[in-house]
């Protein structure tokens, strides 16, 4: 202190003469650093023109010989109180043949010190009434006030004796629960954060007890109970037992105009012994954040009281917010001091389970794509682990199928199936519904939600979020009227125009194989990637552009042969003058095709769907074209063999006029 500020600096070595331990304290500061306070001698030949410096003149012979600093509890920043001596010389006069007689006496005070954590001083005062030239400890309460503590030294122990002042220098009745009381041989005392005095007793030969007494609110505002006498109130208030489930908004009024600052604010939730993260809010990224005059409005997210019957609390940094006219930091909250518990809403009705899937981030991807196949395995139940603790829900409410796959729009990130079940018994609080919405949440506010503090779940794309998937059945109920019509296509196909002439049935036989060639094609060419299980990878990575080649040819039909003789439309064109050799190949190769194509295509389409966690449409539109296409394959053939000779009792000669496969 030089000149009415103190001085901050970074890194110094400090030279202290008859070090003393009164000489020299530290405490924890507002923006939860440090501080280091000594007491220095400067030598000072005129009087300060500040007026805060002012009352000590020059060469007063003041000396510091206590001093104790801390967060000032009332005023806004810090403060010290330091125990002085002063020194006061004078001359009385004698006979006139002798010199004056020099006297000292020695003053003894207490001096407040109240600053700012940037260094300027605020205001300097003389406190309580003179001592009798015996300097007690001194120590600020939390709530308001003072103690000047006094110890007695005895054979192994200490006698304390406590007097209390508030901020008024008028002293406290406060009766003690002890008098004397004799603490051990160290003397070991200290005041709390909750305004409690700790006094550890004097020891025997067989046990040792302390005494932990709270101290009286001293100061001119309520305590409310928050421990910090900034608060004036809150909203939940402290204590309440029925806060609304999934309540939007919290509140906290000062007693002082505020703004905000750089720091945090935590909701947690008290679950078995645990502190279970909801939701971090940081005062200058979190856009929902509100200050008018002395009170500060925050919106929460949906799913951050969203447990019936849950038991929160909230702490808040001491840089959350500052003093709006001194731009000072304010005290926050302690941890499990604003405390409440939500009532015990209903969620909603129940529903059907859900199935839907979670993105992992490009570096989660990586992790996981490095893991062997029980490993993933692993990864995936610990993940739904994690998540339920987080969300919080019962065991069990979460599954997995254990699929996963490639994003189709970014391929490279994984996407693994997650399964919700709708609540069974009615100990289950929330309804699968209700857990997709909150999860979604989570995840989506990933940098402010427990989702981030997780080993796995902190592999989650916050961007993705839960997405819940269409089934099979969803998904034909979705396309049901493209469907519908191409079954009535195929019908009217097969009521007109199956014709004992005119084979125009091979229409509907070349529109099914076009079809499906072309299902199977965008089915190889954009989807079959993405169920990497599914292939064998180091076969496929060394002959891809084979077995793509080699998949579309198989798409391919034999059997469209046959509409060069089909007589189609009566065009004389498609009358080819096959003989029986020729359709007897064709005949063979088209039932061989249906064993060593199209049912290896159908299982692998079933096989493919079945391990998918996303279903776009184009694997069930090639699935039900493949089905369709072996179904006119092995049920709807139609072999048209006419026997014809010379008279129908040459059974001998035999041709085959006509062929139609009925696909």
């Amino acid at each position: 202190l030089g000149d009415g500020k103190f001085s901050l600096i970074q890194s110094d070595i400090v030279q202290i003469g008859a070090f003393t331990s009164f000489q020299v304290t530290a405490f924890t500061t507002l923006n939860d650093g440090y501080a280091i306070v000594y007491s220095n001698t400067t030598i000072r030949n005129t009087n300060s023109n500040n007026s805060i410096a002012a009352p000590f003149s020059a060469d007063a012979g003041i000396y510091a010989i206590i001093l104790h600093c801390s967060v000032d509890y009332v005023s806004i920043g810090h403060s010290c109180i330091a125990a002085v001596e002063r020194n006061q010389t004078s001359q009385v006069p004698n006979v006139i043949s002798a010199p004056p007689t020099t006297t000292t006496t020695t003053d003894s005070f207490y001096v407040r010190i109240r600053f700012f954590s940037s260094g300027t001083v605020m205001s300097l005062d003389l406190i309580f009434p003179k001592s009798n030239n015996t300097l007690p400890i001194i120590k600020t309460l939390p709530l308001g006030g003072y103690a000047l503590i006094t110890r007695q030294y005895t054979v192994q122990s200490f006698s304390f004796s406590f007097d209390l002042y508030n901020e008024y220098d008028q002293q406290s009745n406060y009766n003690f629960p002890l008098k004397p009381i004799v603490g051990n041989m160290y003397g070991a005392f200290d005041i709390l954060n909750n305004n409690k005095m700790l006094v550890v007793l004097n020891e025997t030969i067989t046990s040792w007890s302390f005494l932990l007494t709270d101290m009286p609110p001293l100061s001119q505002y309520n305590d409310t109970g928050y421990g910090n006498l900034h608060v004036n109130t809150t909203y939940p208030q402290i204590g309440v037992s029925n806060l609304t489930v999934n309540t939007l908004r919290i509140s906290i009024t000062y007693q002082v105009p505020i703004a905000l600052n750089d720091g945090n604010l935590f909701i947690y939730q008290n679950l078995d012994g645990n502190s279970i993260l909801r939701l971090k809010i940081n005062a200058r990224t979190w856009t929902q954040c509100n200050v008018s005059g002395n009170v500060i409005t925050i919106d929460v997210l949906n799913c951050t009281f969203n447990d019936p019957l849950g038991s929160y609390y909230i702490e808040v940094d001491n840089y959350f917010i500052k003093s709006s006219e001194y731009n000072e930091p304010i005290m926050g909250i302690y941890p499990n001091v604003w405390t409440f518990a939500t009532d015990d809403s209903n969620n909603g009705p129940r529903a059907d389970d859900i199935y839907g899937s979670l993105r992992l981030t490009v570096n989660g991807t990586k992790r996981f794509q490095g893991l062997s196949d029980d490993a993933k395995r692993n990864f995936t139940y610990s993940l739904i682990d994690e998540l339920t603790d987080r969300i919080p829900t019962e065991k069990g409410r979460l599954g997995t199928t254990e699929n996963y796959q490639f994003d189709i729009s970014d391929s490279s990130k994984v996407i693994i199936s997650v399964a919700i079940y709708e609540k069974k018994n009615a100990d289950d609080k929330m309804t699968a519904t209700y857990i997709w919405d909150n999860l979604d949440q989570l995840i989506r506010y990933k940098n402010y939600t427990n989702i981030l503090t997780g080993s796995y779940t902190s592999y989650l794309d916050e961007t993705y979020g839960y997405h819940r998937s269409i089934n099979v059945s969803d998904h034909f109920n979705l396309h049901k009227t493209r469907f519908i019509v191409l079954f009535l296509v195929i019908a009217i196909f097969t009521l007109a125009f199956f014709g004992a002439l005119s084979e125009n049935f091979i229409i509907l036989q070349l529109g099914i194989a076009l079809f499906r060639f072309g299902t199977f094609t965008a089915f190889i060419v954009l989807d079959s990637k993405y169920i990497p299980h599914l292939f064998i990878p180091r076969w496929f990575s060394k002959h891809g552009r084979v077995a793509v080649t080699i998949a579309l040819l198989s798409g391919t039909n034999i059997d469209v042969l046959l509409m060069l003789k089909s007589c189609l439309a009566g065009f004389k064109m498609f009358n080819a003058p096959f003989n029986d050799r020729s359709l007897k190949i064709i005949f063979w190769g088209a039932c061989a095709d249906i064993f060593l194509s199209d049912i290896p295509q159908f299982i692998i389409q079933i096989l493919f769907i079945t391990s998918s966690v996303l279903l776009d449409p184009i694997p069930p539109f090639t699935l039900a074209s493949s089905g369709i296409f072996a179904l006119f394959k092995s049920f709807t053939k139609k072999k048209n063999i006419k026997l014809n000779g010379p008279d129908t009792n040459d059974v001998n000669e035999t041709e085959i006029v006509s062929y139609n496969d009925g696909q």
